[in-house]
């Protein structure tokens, strides 16, 4: 933690110079339409350069978003070589990078850099992991660190309080008292959870598959990061361009091309894919996978329906979004429900509303029907005609009979003057 940061880098990294060191993007793409984006500094949400900030991880995802939505681009590399930084905004980039992943094949390359902790996730975000021999893979965990300067400012006779509003007594606590300290490891148990969470996702393993291979916050060569699973392949970045090149090629002359991303992951021994060993598939189920591994034509079109499905599943659940729907909404997208599980909970929940409008207008009614009386009492002494201010003989003037027809309608009551 510095100034109360949190922030997924290697170890023995100085986490200071995330705040100072400004980050300019290089990328280049090839004539056969291969882009090549360069991380190759400390991550943040926002840094500032000269006189203005960049917002780093939204810039990175939106980058490869534009490259994926370039027709000319046929696939991007992402050039690793970052120890990684902060936590902020570090989710929401790499979960953007994920979901664009299978739309156009997105690699991440550690050339002889490293790849460590928040560099590391995005690397895995992209869906395939190439690294160098020499390459550093890992740190996976989160750290802070604290700082308590109040005694060279005591020295310099300088002493700080703060005050806090009565309602605010946990806010800003102190790292080093027993509270602060139990507040600040939360923090830091639910980040990590975050990022384990993800990882698993993006690698195609158990959560906590990931936690007991990928060391523990160590730092690992690319060959013991190959054997634990969390790179896809030994090779340079110019092998990996070949390989690229190629199945650009295998595109442009086989009308049954599938993208080398999925294909890739659908090999029983291939270093990283998802084997029928590891995800114990049944009989029914391997025979139909071998079935799509020999007709790359069907799984392309069934790939592009389970696309388009998901899409609509979505927009479905987002159109009926209301604030007494959100939280059923969420819930379904994040468990894979469709428009029609949900139906029930949905009309439970309008219906909840409904009742609640219905007695807040009811409250409304009656206090509207209050004033009645008072309406009447002032339409009757309308009747009265007599001059403004002049009062009849032996009676009262228009405006008298509506105030104490007013007063009479709240219940009370008035002397009259003798």
């Amino acid at each position: 933690m510095n100034n109360r940061g949190l922030y997924l880098v290697r170890e023995n990294y100085d986490a200071n110079i995330l705040e100072h060191t400004a980050w300019f993007w290089e990328s280049t793409v090839s004539e056969d339409g291969i882009a090549v984006l360069g991380v190759t500094q400390p991550l943040s949400n926002h840094k500032r350069c000269f006189f203005f900030e960049i917002p780093e991880y939204k810039e990175l995802s939106s980058r490869i978003e534009r490259f994926v939505n370039n027709p000319e681009i046929n696939a991007i590399v992402v050039l690793l070589d970052s120890p990684g930084g902060a936590a902020s905004g570090l989710f929401e980039c790499a979960d953007a990078i994920w979901a664009m992943h299978e739309e156009k094949p997105i690699y991440a390359c550690v050339n002889g850099g490293m790849a460590c902790s928040a560099a590391y996730l995005i690397a895995a975000s992209t869906g395939h992991i190439y690294a160098t021999e020499t390459s550093e893979i890992g740190s996976c965990g989160v750290m802070c660190t604290a700082e308590d300067d109040t005694g060279y400012w005591e020295k310099q006779g300088i002493r700080f309080k703060t005050f806090f509003s009565k309602h605010a007594k946990r806010k800003n606590l102190s790292p080093f008292s027993e509270e602060g300290g139990k507040a600040l490891q939360k923090s830091l148990d639910q980040t990590e959870d975050f990022y384990f969470t993800r990882l698993g996702t993006y690698r195609g393993m158990d959560k906590d598959e990931c936690i007991s291979g990928f060391g523990g916050g160590e730092v690992f060569f690319s060959g013991e990061a190959l054997e634990r699973g969390m790179i896809d392949k030994i090779a340079t970045l110019d092998e990996l361009l070949s390989e690229i090149r190629s199945a650009i090629a295998d595109e442009d002359t086989n009308p049954d091309y599938v993208n080398p991303l999925i294909s890739s992951s659908l090999e029983e021994e291939g270093d990283g894919g998802l084997s029928m060993e590891k995800k114990n598939l049944s009989d029914e189920q391997s025979r139909l996978l071998s079935e799509l591994k020999s007709n790359p034509t069907l799984l392309a079109s069934l790939m592009q329906d389970a696309v388009a499905g998901e899409r609509k599943r979505v927009s479905e659940l987002n159109a009926v979004r209301s604030e007494c729907t959100a939280a059923i909404i969420d819930k379904a997208l994040s468990e894979g429900s469709g428009l029609s599980d949900i139906a029930p909970d949905l009309v439970a929940a309008y219906k909840a509303e409904n009742e609640k409008l219905a007695a807040r207008v009811k409250e409304l009614e009656a206090k509207v029907s209050a004033f009645d009386p008072i309406k009447k009492q002032a339409e009757n002494s309308q009747e009265v005609k007599v001059p403004a201010g002049m009062a009849q003989e032996g009676g009262k003037s228009a405006v008298e009979e509506g105030r104490n027809a007013a007063l009479t309608a709240f219940g009370v009551g008035r002397k009259e003057a003798r």
